[in-house]
């Protein structure tokens, strides 16, 4: 127990041996995209809107040949929106379901320019670092089955 002041904080060791997270941390990815942090964000905030509600899901479909990647929502009582942004992609196309919430989370923390998004496929784990050299933040999203 630690008090200061007026609050008291209060912490109990777990029994137990931690999980080990680095096995969900994927180590090759075949789609790596590399997409304007500010417009990724923009672009989730607006297709949020059109999210179905308590799933809150936006797709986001990676066009290699296009060199974009389109973030779009779609819910039977509100529409739909889409928005395709220019990307530097590598290797395949893919298209992940993401809940905006989580993916909005991990952008509003990412201090660089551009962001990388690594996608394996749309049952994996979604890996966002910053396009930064030395930049040592890692956030992954699970996907949302459809």
């Amino acid at each position: 127990t630690f008090t200061f002041g007026g609050i008291e904080l209060v912490s109990r060791l777990v029994d137990g041996a931690y999980p080990d997270y680095q096995q969900i941390i994927p180590q090759q990815t075949p789609t790596k995209v590399v997409v304007a942090t500010r417009e990724l964000n923009t672009a989730t905030k607006g297709a949020s809107l059109f999210a179905r509600s308590g799933i809150f899901d936006i797709m986001l479909d990676v066009k290699p040949d296009q060199k974009e990647v389109e973030i779009s929502a779609t819910s039977g009582q509100l529409g739909q929106n889409t928005t395709k942004l220019d990307a530097v992609i590598t290797g395949e196309g893919n298209s992940i379901a993401l809940n905006y919430r989580y993916l909005l989370d991990g952008l509003q923390n990412i201090a660089s320019e551009q962001v990388e998004l690594g996608i394996i496929d749309a049952s994996s784990p979604c890996l966002i670092t910053p396009n930064t050299k030395g930049a040592e933040y890692l956030y992954l999203i699970m996907p949302i089955k459809q």
